[in-house]
């Protein structure tokens, strides 16, 4: 049934097994836990899933990944080795005034002081 969703050179990877095929079942026990392994696939253990369990344990991802969130990280998004070929790249005075820069923070702040004198500076001469 999977077979013609799949490339030929692939199809010769998989090995297809099924739970009430006896060859099937000796590279089912190679490869998998039994005990551990639902009936459903061919394994032993009933219990099947528990959806109760599943949901706390992604309740407490997700406040794990909020309080990582909240704890004011800020690193760049970039790795280093792209942002300093992108500073060799620039002009030399564009590379100076970013490599002083050292966290997303300072330039952000960097970037609104820019704007703020250019809003004054347009001010006066208005």
């Amino acid at each position: 049934m999977v077979r013609p969703f799949i490339e030929p050179k692939t199809y010769k990877k998989v090995r297809f097994v099924y739970s009430d095929d006896p060859p099937s079942q000796k590279t089912i026990e190679e490869l998998f836990d039994l005990d551990t392994l639902e009936t459903a696939f061919g394994g032993k253990n009933a219990s099947g899933f528990n959806y109760d369990a599943y949901a706390q344990q992604m309740r407490e991802d997700d406040a794990r990944k909020s309080e990582l969130l909240n704890t004011g990280c800020t690193t760049s998004s970039y790795p280093s080795s792209i942002t300093s070929e992108s500073h060799l790249s620039d002009g030399d005075s564009e590379a100076s005034d970013q490599s002083e820069l050292s966290s997303g923070d300072e330039a952000a702040s960097s970037n609104f002081q820019g704007i703020n004198e250019k809003i004054q500076q347009t001010l006066s001469l208005g």
